[in-house]
């Protein structure tokens, strides 16, 4: 995903695949079955680090809302 902040918090659940989950200045390896918690308002991201498709289901409490996303450009 691009880098992004939400007012709301966030619970990714990794359903498969690996990546690396990106909040603040924090970087940790993710993999299928891994929950990950993002608190209102952190910087964050999620990247693909396997060689198959990385899967999660997203859950934005409260619901998302365009209006209260900030995306950021990519870094290359």
């Amino acid at each position: 995903s691009q880098p992004h902040k939400l007012t709301s918090s966030e619970l990714y659940i990794i359903l498969q695949g690996t990546g690396r989950m990106h909040i603040d200045d924090e970087t940790q390896t993710i993999q299928a079955g891994s929950l990950v918690f993002i608190p209102p308002n952190a910087l964050q991201f999620i990247e693909n680090i396997g060689d198959n498709d990385l899967s999660f289901f997203c859950v934005v409490e409260p619901y998302w809302q365009k209006k209260e996303e900030t995306v950021f450009p990519a870094e290359n």
